[in-house]
């Protein structure tokens, strides 16, 4: 493949961090090679991640969660194409941090060593990050420098117990598994009390099923219906004091922010009670012209 780019418009990419797009970059030709290239998938592949390394290396700006996934081959490829935006603007504040984040779901089903496109585009994504992925079937070939792999299933709890006592806590979570409600309720009861504070829990594929609730109602297949099914199932059980560790927390106080994407669900846990006051204030009401009652700090 012959790619042209003027110079001017090169030096500009390199040099300049407010051009706000990659380079002016065409393609001209195609070079002739052995076979017929319109039929050689696999060889159009190998062009095309060749051209992009080209054009990545001609701009200063980070690659975008879309084009991740093109690079790593993560069947979430086509997906990601509508939920980038969303994952990127969460998760802007992160990006240069040493996050810990956890997916489940590899991919690959019962293959060993297919599967991982996310976790190795997650790895990009926060080239400071420590990746994990748990599955059903084992993915250990996948493991790599700062890529973890873990067999496990989602619903067992002695499993997320000791992932999170081994590997945890975590900054993001990452629901890409079996898509079985009671399965995203039985990971988040254990693995949202470990989240840390201004993390984030996201659930992927809401209509992928009817979502049947806990207590056996179903729940249509529309995706924001069923976030909002999901999410009071979570309050209900996490209200009941259904946590590992014996304690009982109010989803509604740690719970900073919920979005609701086509598809995708955003959880961010905040740092405490939402609307608490400080320690430090008096709980005495100073209504009326009444002066506010403050404790100095022991």
């Amino acid at each position: 493949m012959r790619l042209e780019c003027s110079i001017a418009d090169l030096v500009l990419e390199l040099y300049r961090s407010d051009t706000g797009r990659g380079p002016d970059m065409r393609v001209t030709r195609f070079l002739p090679g052995e076979g017929h290239l319109s039929s050689d998938t696999e060889r159009l592949r190998r062009i095309a991640r060749a051209a992009d390394a080209v054009v990545s290396g001609c701009t200063s700006h980070s690659p975008g969660l879309a084009t991740l996934a093109l690079r790593h081959d993560s069947d979430r490829c086509s997906s990601l194409q509508l939920s980038a935006p969303h994952f990127e603007r969460h998760f802007r504040a992160l990006r240069g941090q040493e996050v810990r984040l956890l997916e489940l779901g590899i991919g690959g089903y019962e293959r060993p060593d297919q599967g991982g496109g996310s976790l190795r585009m997650w790895k990009h994504f926060f080239p400071r990050g420590q990746i994990y992925g748990v599955d059903v079937f084992d993915k250990s070939p996948l493991d790599e420098d700062r890529i973890t792999t873990l067999r496990g299933r989602q619903d067992d709890r002695e499993f997320l117990d000791r992932l999170c006592r081994d590997h945890g806590p975590f900054d993001v979570v990452i629901d890409d598994g079996s898509h079985a409600a009671g399965d995203v309720l039985t990971a988040f009861e254990h693995l949202y009390p470990r989240l840390r504070p201004g993390g984030w829990y996201v659930i992927e594929d809401l209509s992928a099923s009817s979502w049947a609730r806990h207590d056996g109602d179903a729940v249509p297949g529309d995706s924001i219906a069923a976030a909002l099914a999901l999410v009071n199932a979570l309050r209900e059980r996490m209200g009941r004091g259904l946590r590992a560790d014996g304690g009982s927390p109010d989803l509604a106080g740690s719970l900073a922010g919920l979005n609701l994407h086509h598809n995708i669900a955003f959880l961010e846990k905040g740092a405490g009670v939402v609307g608490a006051l400080p320690q430090w204030v008096s709980r005495r009401p100073f209504w009326n012209g009444a002066t506010p009652q403050v404790h100095p700090a022991r």
